[in-house]
Parts: structure tokens; sequence; C-alpha cells
């Protein structure tokens, strides 16, 4: 009778020892959002997308009791990308070194002792499913190049465009006196034609000097 008795007292002993222990931690559940997991640095407290579609204590649980030091590591699954961390991330720690790493560095005295005995608010993984890839470019359309021949005194020509029946060019040019004018020819440079040369000379003499 004496060895059972003896194991009822150990027994006893070992459950009145964790619910102090749990009294004294706090819990910081896990939550995934999408599909990927929750590394933890310390190997502890791992959570994967199939613990915690399982409701697993290592995910709803997470017991801290004592000093919170762990950097968790969003690792998403194939097909799918890390979109940010959520909850309880304003205690992520700033020194974490990419954007999918959530770093705690918290004494006992502050949220440990402040969520004793209770659950912090989640600390959640959010996964996003990668963007479809983007169709492959047109092939690029034939063109080609030609030079167009252009009266002998004109240097430069340019904004050419079309009429719109598209019968002609219409473009600016400069001749070799400096001056700049408005023509048309055909695309070949066939039937050249300058629009405003002579212009000013054929203007009444009272309105050469812009006086009216």
């Amino acid at each position: 009778m004496y060895k059972p008795l003896a194991s009822t007292r150990a027994g006893t002993v070992f459950w009145a020892f964790t619910c102090l222990v749990l009294l004294q931690a706090c819990s910081h559940p896990l939550e995934i959002v999408g599909r990927g997991d929750i590394d933890s640095l310390s190997t502890t407290r791992d959570c994967s997308l199939e613990d915690f579609n399982a409701q697993s204590p290592v995910c709803t649980r997470n017991w801290v009791a004592d000093a919170y030091i762990e950097t968790y590591t969003a690792v998403p699954r194939e097909g799918w990308d890390f979109a940010c961390w959520g909850g309880y991330q304003a205690f992520c720690d700033a020194s974490a070194v990419g954007a999918n790493e959530c770093r705690f560095n918290v004494g006992t005295d502050e949220a440990v002792r402040k969520y004793w005995g209770k659950a912090a608010p989640p600390l959640r993984a959010h996964f996003a499913p990668e963007p479809a890839p983007l169709p492959p470019p047109p092939a690029p359309e034939p063109f080609s190049v030609e030079t167009i021949p252009l009266p002998a005194d004109v240097v430069k020509a340019f904004a050419p465009i079309y009429t719109p029946d598209g019968s002609k060019l219409v473009l600016a040019v400069t001749f070799d006196d400096g001056a700049t004018h408005a023509a048309t020819m055909n695309e070949d440079g066939s039937d050249f034609e300058c629009h405003t040369c002579g212009l000013i000379d054929k203007l009444p003499k009272k309105n050469q000097n812009g006086i009216g």
C-alpha cells in the first residue's frame, strides 16, 4: 500500500509544480494565415502549417516562463510569398535581419509578467500567393530605316508628321541661310514645297514690322 501512496504523492507534487510554473508563465500563440511555417531560432518553438492546422500546443500555447528571447522566421511554402507579420508584431525587435524575421527580447518584468497565467496577443505570419507570371512580351514588329533626299539648300529637317489623308509629310526645315520654315513633300522626298518661304515678302509693308 505504501508504493501507490508514494506514487500518488509524487503525481500530486508534479501537477502542483506544473500549475505553479504555468501561473508564472504566459502563453504566446503563433498563428499562420495562408500557407507557410514559422521557424524559431531555438528550434523549440517551431510552428509548422500542419501543427497549426492540427491546433498543436506548440502553436496555440507556446509557453514563455522566463525572459522571452527568440527569433521567428516566416518561411513560405512553394507558390506562396511572405506578406507581413501581424498581431503582436509591435514587440518585434528592430535588430532582426530580414523582413520575414521577428525577434523578441523581452525581460521577465516586462510583457512576460504582465501576461502571467494568460495568453498574450498572437504573433501572426501572413502569407500570400505568388503573383501570376507576366505574359511574354509581344514579338518586335519589323521596321525599316530609309534616308529621304532633301533639297541641297536644306541643312536640317525635323518634326515630320503625315497629313490627315496620309498622302504627304509635313515637316520643319532649316535652310543654309539659317531660316526655318514649314514644308511638305512625298515620302520619297519628291514634290518638296516650302509653304512659308518668302511669306514675309508677300505681307503689306505696313505689317512687315508688326505695325498694323
